[in-house]
């Protein structure tokens, strides 16, 4: 038994970890609003919102439903708080400011990752005392390595499902050691809940299975006399219902939508064995030694890999329990040419794990040959170093999140600069790395005529376009006209056809990420004939080495390294056709000066 002052100490160093869990995780939480592509792949989560025109279907089987529909719950909680005082009439009014003013939702959505992020903190803190018979320290060193894990921080920011399925996960493996413990009923069900859960989060969820059955076989085969037959089978089955019906009640289209299920999860198969955007190739150690290396840091990486020995010496079979889902989700990975480093964080909590035991069995040596104000201060000395290299990263990552991006800058510039009405092209070639300029009235008018004439049920678009050409009509403005390039007729397009002239602007976008920063090398001799350098925004060295990225991710901050950059985002550099002036006379200086 421990001392009541003890506990309160103890107690204090919990609250105190989970403090410092909120602040990393909220701090820069606004990240590239109101540009919602400024992080990859969040619309896939809150574009939830639409479903209510669908039945509440999720729109898309590539990830599972449960944390799209939390984000719903959410919405309709935010909705109906604003009802109430007066800020949008009808939920109508609410979708098109989802489209219109969406910084709100964004953040609802990704404070919805900071909730799972810290309390997934304080589940390993639980499970840590569990797996160490009540051991304190390792419970608190383990709450501290996750909490200031820089992977795991960095993407508790977005809102994505990683670390929403991961707290899931550790929920369930701490119910998986529990009815190893305990063999009860309620031990199995939760176990197979939170798995069925983690499985409605991301289909990784899955994988609990082998460590749930391992606990049991671990405890009944070759035992005799304690259990019968029956009550053993009936605790599996326990876990294995528990399991399905919370998945299938978190995700129900995946029965509804069957076919529809099918051929998303065999697309996202397909994309885990070529690999994304084309990149990508088999490498066993990437995630070993870039992803988990980085995204842990040096010496809480190496300190987690020295623990696996620890924790087994401590107890082979809580060991190999927990050691079967994380070699088994290991091994999917690496095999994986989509190399995402979100994917491998369901691993971090229990490599935090073996990381506590071993710095805490650092620390008895410690406390036996340095008695003492000497020993806590070698103490101290020796988690600040395993913790260093993550705390430094997730300093530099916040700080860049907290600055505003360059596509944010950028499209300030524009608008003050630009004359009104004036065509522009961007060289990316996809969403993530453009400017949002907005659209033209006569564009807006087209779309909103085309939806009246096929009776879309899309009241959120129809009301959002609506407002938006009021507002132009009531500035008087004509807003950008936003062309494409078709490469193979080397022509110039917008959404009323080719044109057989020029765009009075072309923005150039550049960024390491070779994959997301190609210019059609025609765009290049155009540039070079027939418009002049008007504007650039340079945040970033591109030629330093010792930047490095998630390569498949076109996600415009460095994983690594950050030098060279001032801020998030591609260096943009703003072209004027040379027979053109569309400028004010006087540009701006000191765009940076924030």
């Amino acid at each position: 038994m421990i001392s009541q002052q003890t506990k309160k100490t103890i107690n204090f160093f919990l609250i105190a970890i989970l403090l410092l869990a909120i602040i990393v995780r909220v701090r820069g939480i606004g990240f590239g609003l109101p540009n919602t592509q400024c992080r990859p792949d969040e619309t896939i989560s809150t574009n939830i919102i639409h479903s209510v025109f669908l039945k509440f279907h999720p729109g898309s089987f590539n990830w599972p439903s449960l944390y799209k529909y939390l984000i719903l719950g959410l919405y309709f909680i935010y909705y109906g708080l604003s009802f109430l005082l007066g800020r949008y009439e009808s939920f109508n009014d609410f979708g098109a400011a989802y489209l219109l003013e969406p910084t709100y939702f964004y953040i609802i959505a990704r404070l919805l990752s900071v909730f799972f992020g810290v309390f997934t903190v304080y589940m390993l803190y639980k499970l840590a005392f569990s797996f160490s018979k009540n051991n304190y320290t390792v419970s608190l060193l383990s709450a501290l390595f996750l909490g200031t894990a820089y992977l795991h921080v960095r993407d508790s920011h977005f809102a994505t499902p990683d670390v929403t399925a991961t707290f899931f996960i550790v929920c369930s493996v701490y119910f998986i050691i529990g009815s190893y413990h305990s063999q009860s009923i309620k031990s199995y069900c939760l176990a197979g809940v939170f798995a069925g859960l983690a499985a409605s989060a991301k289909y990784i969820g899955f994988f609990l299975i082998l460590p749930a059955f391992l606990a049991f076989g671990l405890k009944f085969f070759n035992r005799q006399g304690d259990w019968s037959r029956f009550e053993v089978n009936k605790l599996i089955l326990v876990f294995i219902l528990a399991l399905g019906i919370s998945f299938f009640v978190a995700s129900p289209y995946v029965l509804l939508d069957y076919k529809g299920f099918e051929k998303d999860v065999f697309y996202e198969l397909n994309h885990l064995n070529l690999g994304h955007q084309g990149l990508g190739e088999k490498d066993w150690l990437y995630h070993l030694k870039f992803s988990l290396f980085f995204g842990l840091g040096g010496t809480l990486f190496l300190s987690s890999l020295l623990g696996i020995i620890t924790i087994i010496k401590h107890d082979f079979k809580k060991a190999l329990i927990v050691l079967s889902f994380l070699a088994t989700y290991y091994f999917v990975c690496a095999r994986s040419k989509t190399v995402f480093l979100r994917y491998i964080i369901p691993l971090l909590p229990f490599l935090c794990l073996s990381a506590a035991f071993f710095v805490n069995s650092i620390l008895k040596l410690i406390a036996d040959r340095f008695p003492g104000k000497k020993s806590f201060f070698i103490k101290v000395i020796i988690v600040s170093v395993v913790l260093f290299p993550s705390a430094l990263s997730i300093i530099k990552f916040d700080s860049l999140l907290a600055k505003p991006d360059s596509r944010l800058i950028a499209k300030r510039w524009i608008d003050e600069n630009l004359t009104d009405g004036s065509t522009v092209y961007q060289t990316f070639l996809n969403p993530y790395g453009k400017i949002n300029i907005g659209h033209s009235f006569d564009f807006l008018e087209t779309v909103y005529a085309k939806l009246k004439t096929e009776n879309s049920n899309n009241h959120f678009l129809a009301k959002a376009l609506k407002k938006e050409m009021a507002s132009l009509r009531e500035k008087g403005l004509a807003g950008f006209k936003e062309w494409n390039y078709d490469n193979q007729k080397g022509m110039f397009f917008d959404f009323a056809g080719y044109k057989d002239s020029l765009p009075d602007f072309i923005i150039v976008e550049s960024y390491p990420l070779e994959a997301y920063s190609n210019v059609f090398s025609r765009i290049v001799s155009v540039l070079s004939d027939q418009y002049r350098l008007l504007k650039s925004f340079e945040v970033i060295d591109v030629k330093n080495k010792s930047n490095k990225f998630d390569r498949q991710d076109a996600f415009f901050i460095p994983f690594t390294g950050f030098k060279s950059i001032s801020h998030s985002g591609p260096n943009i550099y703003v072209y004027q056709l040379k027979d053109r002036i569309n400028i004010q006379s006087e540009l701006r200086k000191g765009v940076f000066d924030e």
